[in-house]
């Protein structure tokens, strides 16, 4: 009878497999953890909102059902290109959601495309108007004329707080497409923002939303504040402060 000694050091097909189900399990832990944390930062990008968003004209309606007519209505001047823009956006964005959600605010947001030209007195050339605040102001006409009212408020907000990277990274469309996918965008409005559908209304309503800037003391800049057709000073409780009680 012969038998075969094995060296302690020679590992079989059992020993092969754990090592493989061993990685197996480890790709799947990692898995699960980077779709977590998408999800959980996706969930921390988007708020549930109770008011309906409407685009008309040079201006973007946020209105909740209990709103009257007495109820005040701010008139928001903004530009995706702004720092203090973003700064605002980003300080009042739960008071303003929250007034508007109760009825006791009606927001209208008119957005300015002045800051992709470096001289309001000279003609925007093409290259300017396929700055920042051109394509990002094209990329929430499409959320604002979806189906999802709360798009447009995440959206807008979203480009706010990372106007930063947006800006040094030269966002193309297809980012914006991206970014309203990653919120929920459905995919008519995730094209509508690849294929541009909406740039050549930007420079219209930059334009009309400046010219009425133009005609106040200080001309045109951002963001600026106005209740009831009167500016206010901005400060950082203004929704608190002229919003109904």
């Amino acid at each position: 009878m012969s038998s075969t000694v094995k060296s302690p050091n020679e590992k079989g097909k059992g020993f092969l497999w754990a090592v493989v189900g061993i990685i197996v399990i480890a790709v799947v832990v990692v898995g699960y953890i980077v779709i977590n944390g998408k999800n959980t930062k996706r969930e921390a990008m988007i708020d549930t909102v109770a008011f309906t968003t409407s685009w008309e004209g040079d201006k973007i309606t946020l209105k909740g059902e209990q709103a009257t007519d007495d109820t005040p209505v701010a008139d928001v001047y903004e530009d995706f290109s702004c720092p203090h823009c973003a700064d605002l956006a980003l300080e009042d964005r739960q008071a303003m959601r929250e007034a508007v959600d109760n009825g006791e605010l009606v927001v209208n947001i008119r957005p300015l495309v002045f800051m992709d030209n470096t001289n309001r007195d000279a003609e925007m050339s093409d290259e300017e108007k396929d700055g920042n605040s051109h394509r990002a102001l094209a990329a929430v006409l499409a959320a604002a004329s979806s189906e999802d009212d709360g798009l447009y408020w995440n959206l807008r907000n979203y480009l706010f707080e990372n106007q930063s990277n947006i800006y040094s990274d030269k966002w193309d469309n297809d980012k914006y497409a991206e970014a309203a996918q990653e919120l929920g965008a459905s995919e008519d409005t995730v094209n509508a923002i690849r294929e541009g559908k909406y740039a050549d209304r930007t420079d219209e309503l930059g334009t009309k939303n400046a010219d009425e800037l133009e005609k106040t003391e200080n001309g045109v800049s951002s963001p600026r504040i106005f209740i009831n057709g009167e500016e206010k000073q901005l400060e950082a409780d203004w929704v608190e402060k002229y919003k109904s009680n």
